[in-house]
């Protein structure tokens, strides 16, 4: 499960990336801004589709950059959302 988890996360991801990127390109410590060019906008949809997909919405102390800017937090929170 946390694996599928993983990889339906990345592809989400590269679905709302500015920049080219494959599964590979993201590990725990990729952030989502600085290394893959996330701007407001995109953090909003890529939030709406996380929610969305796994039919949860993130709490209040969860939509900080700090959670949501590094793939290693996010994945934490997405699974401890959905388990």
């Amino acid at each position: 499960m946390i694996k599928k988890l993983e990889k339906r996360l990345r592809q989400i991801i590269i679905k709302n990336a500015t920049i080219s990127i494959t599964e590979d390109d993201i590990n725990d410590e990729t952030d989502l801004i600085n290394d893959l060019g996330f701007d407001s906008v995109q953090i909003m949809n890529f939030i709406i589709e996380i929610e969305n997909e796994y039919g949860f919405e993130f709490e209040d102390d969860y939509l900080s950059l700090e959670v949501l800017g590094k793939y290693k937090n996010l994945k934490k929170v997405v699974e401890a959302s959905i388990i």
